[in-house]
This record gives structure tokens, sequence and C-alpha cells, in this order.
């Protein structure tokens, strides 16, 4: 395969990811939320959620992916308090 050939089938799948379209899930945002808020932090997965047993932000995904729909809302109120919280 050449580098050109490469590039074709990543804009293949980018154009194809495009028509499906991915519908936003609130509690992966959320996951999110927590990853960067324990980068800025210095903290750990496992300090600050020592309840979950999550060692990285896959773990959170893994609780999270499948989320029905009604914890959406949680997950959304959620993520817009860790990106509002400060360190200390």
């Amino acid at each position: 395969m050449t580098a050109r050939t490469g590039f074709g089938i990543v804009r293949v799948m980018w154009l194809v990811l495009a028509l499906v379209g991915c519908e936003k899930n609130a509690c992966v945002e959320m996951c999110q939320a927590y990853k960067r808020w324990i980068d800025t932090c210095s903290s750990s997965w496992e300090a600050a959620f020592p309840d979950e047993d999550w060692h990285s932000v896959d773990d959170c995904y893994d609780a999270h992916w499948d989320a029905a729909t009604s914890q959406q809302e949680q997950c959304d109120a959620e993520r817009q308090s860790y990106d509002e919280r400060s360190c200390y």
C-alpha cells in the first residue's frame, strides 16, 4: 500500500463517519472532563474515584459507554461540574 492509497482510505473512513453521524454521548464527554481535571490537577484515577475502581479513562468509558438516555442529563451536569472545578 502506498502513502497515497492510505490517504484515500482515511478520506473514505471520514466520509463514512460524516454520513453515518456520531450520536453525542454526554457520559463519554463526562469521562473526558474527568480526564482533563485529573491531568490538570496531577491527580490519579484511583485517588479521584476510589469507589469506582477506575485506573484510566478507559474504565470510565467502559462504565458509561452505553448509558441510558435518562442518564445523559446527569452526565452532562457532572461534566459541567468538572469543567468548572478547580484543583483545590
